[in-house]
């Protein structure tokens, strides 16, 4: 099993509406994204989109002691710079034979860490998603909604094969 880096995003002064790769190379199996972010908006949702689409998403959220899950089409929370100025998230995305024309599922699990005790501290959610295109994936993209993503998140997307 080999893992290719296709491509690293940095996000700049004044932040970006979304996260987009495009045009993705063919000559892997899965895709991998590694993100460390947070949003300017307190509690924006995360939300995935492969090839433009919707996808069907169930969610197992934490908060705390508090587990529930949830159909909907957003990977969990993208939370704001409060509580925590300096604390960025961390997203892991894998989906599975990206290059079939077939609807892809894909996995997610997302932590945004606090020390604070606000409503949104240490929230944990894994996900399970199937993508509404059957088309293989070139472009995946990641927004917060409403807001967007701050200065200095990073996104790495790795192809393997």
């Amino acid at each position: 099993m080999a893992m290719t880096l296709i491509e690293e995003v940095s996000v700049g002064a004044g932040g970006v509406a979304a996260i987009e790769f495009q045009a993705i190379p063919q000559d892997g199996q899965d895709l991998l994204c590694l993100f460390s972010f947070k949003a300017t908006t307190a509690g924006a949702d995360m939300i995935l989109k492969l090839n433009n689409t919707t996808n069907s998403i169930v969610t197992v959220y934490g908060q705390g002691r508090d587990p529930f899950s949830n159909s909907s089409d957003r990977l969990g929370l993208a939370e704001s710079n409060s509580p925590e100025a300096n604390t960025f998230h961390i997203l892991n995305l894998y989906v599975s034979n990206y290059t079939l024309a077939r609807k892809h599922s894909f996995v997610s699990d997302l932590v945004v860490a606090s020390n604070s005790s606000s409503n949104f501290a240490s929230w944990q959610s894994i996900t399970y998603g199937l993508s509404a295109s059957t088309s293989p994936v070139t472009t995946l993209k990641l927004n917060p909604s409403p807001g967007l993503f701050a200065q200095h998140c990073t996104a790495s997307l790795y192809s393997i094969s």
